[in-house]
């Protein structure tokens, strides 16, 4: 969890001057709550991709299943989502088989782990695993796909979604969702000194094209080189079709058009435009010369754009799939990861409204009458998750090392909304409290505004000096 925390120095003078110190800090959860993570065990995304052809058996892919910030007592489900299908057919669970592997370090019960076994249908344990002491864990699932005879060509996308449920109710459920992604084709397998006609790959990674919006608020792009090795007598296209969905780890979905993409350094045909990423639509990203003549190789860059601020803090994940258009036909190039990493982050910024720059009541004689002064509480997050906020004073304003202090019924405050969102705990006129007070809640966790009116009057019978006090603001994550 980030925190941020701010000191600022304030002066308040009866009438020589009180001040008053405030800082804000946050206060941690007291029960953490877990996490699950569900990603092909070789390329890190929550896509396992199988490739099969029909009527024989093919091979297998790993997924692992990763437990963290666990405390108590847990158990893993395995759920059968969508089956894998396309626009014409379908892939049925029950073609799809499944056996664990244990991690050498395990400390749960993996019910099903047997390499020598023969594999079992994705239903046939509930739970998969069980973990008693609560430790953090992970465990590796191999599945397998035997698609049946006459399967047409194509890919068939589907998902699992894991459940980690803890045994104690002050803990949420986690999940997390695995797409699958089942290529049906003849592959062909060139000879290692012969060239595919066609070659994208990131510039940097492997198979992943990453994208970044960070805690500063700032992107960072990726680039994906294309590489074209074979000369053609006739116009064709290179396609991108996006037809996974866009999730989160925990399953929250991110809009397509979030991501968009522009073709550079081609002289020779068309790259794209600027334009923003579609799910389940063909997007040209280069086209040839009439003739077939084309650009050795160019970059496309993917970036971010829209309001981000609105981004939820998390990873997101699809598969972007590339094709060779051509006459009418499409042939598939290659599969390439796409990965949205939304840093999070909470900032609370206190501002007092005095030109000072300062909460400083100034030049106050006594009988004077009331005098105010601001704060403006501004909190900026991603986060998503219920916080509050509150003040802690830590004892009456009083004169330093003396007994001289004016009651804190001299001293109060009421809160205003600023286009306030969360809930005001507050209404009208209030004494400060000594100690701590809960000030604001927000039970959808968005950035939000509120400012705080103090009050301070001094009595007639009040002894001129410097009265000094501290308030602390802080915030806090949950109700």
């Amino acid at each position: 969890m980030e925190k941020k925390t701010v000191f600022s120095a304030m002066k308040l003078l009866v009438p020589i001057g009180v001040f008053v110190i405030f800082f804000c800090a946050p206060v941690f959860p007291n029960t953490p709550q877990p996490t699950i993570e569900a990603v092909d065990n070789n390329t890190g995304i929550n896509t396992l991709n199988l490739r099969a052809q029909a009527g024989v058996v093919n091979a297998p892919a790993e997924a692992r299943i990763t437990m963290k910030r666990t405390t108590v007592g847990y158990e893993v489900r395995q759920l059968l989502g969508e089956p894998p299908r396309n626009a014409q057919n379908q892939i049925g669970w029950e073609n799809i088989q499944f056996y664990g592997l244990r991690n050498a370090s395990a400390a749960g019960a993996l019910f099903y782990a047997s390499r020598s076994a023969s594999p079992q249908p994705l239903n046939s344990f509930d739970p998969l695993y069980r973990n008693s002491s609560g430790n953090e864990d992970n465990f590796i699932l191999v599945y397998s796909v035997n698609v049946p005879a006459g399967l047409p060509s194509g890919l068939y996308t589907g998902q699992l979604r894991f459940e980690l449920t803890p045994q104690n109710s002050a803990q949420t459920t986690a999940y997390a969702y695995l797409n699958i992604a089942i290529t049906v084709d003849q592959t062909r397998v060139l000879p290692p000194e012969i060239k595919e006609p066609i070659e994208i790959m990131p510039l940097e990674g492997l198979h992943t094209i990453k994208i970044k919006y960070d805690k500063k608020r700032t992107i960072t792009t990726a680039d994906v080189g294309i590489i074209i090795n074979a000369p053609s007598r006739e116009v064709f296209s290179i396609v991108q079709v996006a037809r996974d969905p866009f999730l989160g780890n925990d399953g929250t979905p991110l809009a397509y058009a979030t991501v968009n993409l522009q073709a550079h350094n081609v002289v020779k045909g068309a790259g794209t435009q600027l334009i923003s990423l579609a799910g389940n639509e063909e997007q040209v990203l280069y086209t040839s010369m009439p003739d077939g003549g084309a650009q050795e190789s160019f970059v496309v860059t993917y970036g971010l754009a829209g309001d981000l601020t609105k981004l939820k803090e998390g990873t997101y994940r699809t598969t972007l799939k590339y094709y060779l258009r051509q006459a009418g036909i499409m042939k598939h190039i290659t599969d390439l990861s796409l990965e949205v990493e939304v840093e999070g982050y909470f900032e609370m910024k206190i501002t007092p409204t005095d030109e000072s720059g300062k909460l400083q009541f100034s030049n106050i004689k006594p009988g004077s009458g009331p005098r105010q002064q601001e704060v403006v509480i501004e909190v900026t997050t991603n986060k998503q998750t219920p916080y509050q906020i509150g003040q802690k004073v830590d004892s009456e304003m009083r004169i330093a090392a003396t007994a001289t202090v004016v009651p804190m019924k001299y001293f109060t405050f009421q809160l205003q909304g600023m286009d306030t969102r969360g809930k005001l705990l507050y209404e009208g006129k209030n004494a400060v409290k000594i100690g701590q007070d809960t000030l604001f809640t927000s039970p959808d966790g968005a950035s939000d505004k509120f400012k705080i009116i103090y009050e301070l009057t001094v009595p007639e019978d009040a002894i001129g000096g410097d009265y000094q006090t501290r308030i602390v603001y802080q915030w806090t994550e949950g109700n």
